[in-house]
This record gives structure tokens, C-alpha cells and sequence, in this order.
């Protein structure tokens, strides 16, 4: 038998080996998942989805029970994403309805290449602003007035001779800001931090100096 020949003979049993492995899988599935309405084979109690909305009732007994909040207050910042870091907030008050009173621009936003995911946090009557492509942005609180901004993203570059080749030869190590999704912002004890998609953790002063840097172990 020729090389050419023996490799027909394998093409052919391994297409009758495939057939074989879909055909058994098939008369399992069908035996497992069977509507006809013969027993499943699957062990364990089999409970509808829909048994519980069908049994919910609203208790009649509760109709006259009070409910009491706490006095609300009026809260001073929002240094996290969920406010406090036990993101309970509670009984918040807000003097009057709620009208926009200024609005920014603050970076850049989702799209098909990459995602806006960090909430604004608000300090000592300053906004700051996490945007897709790890750029930092801080507002005045009450006019919208930018105060600074900066990028977060890692430094790098391509070698002059990456760029001169297209890219062929040497080294390349530039980065593209909107390939780090994810990230967030956090304040704490006079400093805001700051993570990153591509796994950095940055401290940084209220008015945007950078206090130091480290590499996580994964991307936040």
C-alpha cells in the first residue's frame, strides 16, 4: 500500500469513527431528553420553573403594616461606585426634583472597540471621571468647570525600526488605550486610586499627581 493509499484508508475510518461517536450521542440525548413522555432517565426530582410564580400570593395579613425609614440625610460625597464601600447608602434626601444643571464632555465613551464600566465618584465638591481608555477626568462639582485630567494607560512604544519595516523588525511595544476595559475609581484617606483593564493600581493626589503605580496580578 502507497502512502497516497494508506491515507485514504484513514480519512475513511476516521469520517466512519465521527459518524459513529454523532450516532451514539444521538440515542443518548434522545433518551435522556425524550418529550414522548416516557420516563426520563435522568435521576433526581424533576421541579417546573414555573411552579413558584404559579403558588406566589400576596399576603393580605401585611396589607396594614407599616413601614419606617430612617430620617433621611443629605450625604457630602460618593467616593466609591456604590457610595460607601458597603454600597448601603439608605434613606437619601434630595431638597426638591431633580433638574441637570450643566453637563461635559469626559472622554471617551463604549464602542465596538472598547467599554466605559467606572461610575463617577464625587469628593470635596470635585467629580472625577474614569473614561474607556483609562484617562482620568476631574470637574467642578457645581459649575462642571474641568479642573485636570490625565491618562492612566501603561507607556510604550514601537522601535524606530518596527515603524520603519511596518512593523517587520524590532521591537513594538505600544500600547492601545482602548484595549484595557474594565477599571474603576475609588477615594480614600485624601487620595483617589485607580485601577485599569490592563492590571495597574494608581494612587494619585486630588489634583492629579501621580503618587505611585504597581502592577496587579490580573486586569481589574
Amino acid at each position: 500500500m502507497n502512502l497516497r493509499s494508506f491515507r485514504g484508508v484513514a480519512a475513511i475510518v476516521a469520517a466512519a469513527t465521527i459518524l459513529s461517536a454523532c450516532s451514539t450521542f444521538d440515542e443518548i440525548t434522545h433518551d435522556w431528553f425524550n418529550s414522548s413522555g416516557s420516563k426520563s432517565k435522568l435521576k433526581g426530582e424533576r421541579i417546573s420553573v414555573m411552579a413558584t410564580d404559579e403558588t406566589l400570593k400576596l399576603d393580605d395579613s401585611l396589607a396594614s403594616t407599616n413601614v419606617e425609614l430612617p430620617p433621611p440625610y443629605r450625604n457630602d460625597s460618593w467616593a466609591n461606585p456604590g457610595g460607601y464601600p458597603s454600597n448601603a447608602m439608605y434613606h437619601l434626601e434630595a431638597t426638591g426634583s431633580l433638574q441637570q444643571i450643566w453637563s461635559q464632555e469626559a472622554g471617551k465613551g463604549s464602542d465596538t472597540d472598547s467599554r466605559l464600566t467606572a461610575p463617577p465618584i464625587v469628593v470635596n465638591d470635585t467629580i472625577y471621571v474614569l473614561d474607556a481608555e483609562a484617562h482620568v477626568f476631574a470637574f467642578n462639582a457645581q459649575t462642571g468647570a474641568p479642573l485636570w485630567n490625565r491618562s492612566i494607560a501603561p507607556n510604550g512604544s514601537a522601535s524606530f525600526l518596527n515603524t520603519a519595516t511596518l512593523g517587520v523588525l524590532g521591537s513594538n511595544n505600544s500600547v492601545d488605550p482602548t484595549k484595557g476595559a474594565g477599571g474603576g475609581l475609588a477615594f480614600d484617606g485624601g487620595k483617589i486610586f485607580a485601577t485599569t483593564g490592563f492590571g495597574d493600581v494608581i494612587a494619585m493626589s486630588p489634583q492629579g499627581k501621580q503618587l505611585w503605580r504597581s502592577m496587579s496580578a490580573f486586569p481589574s
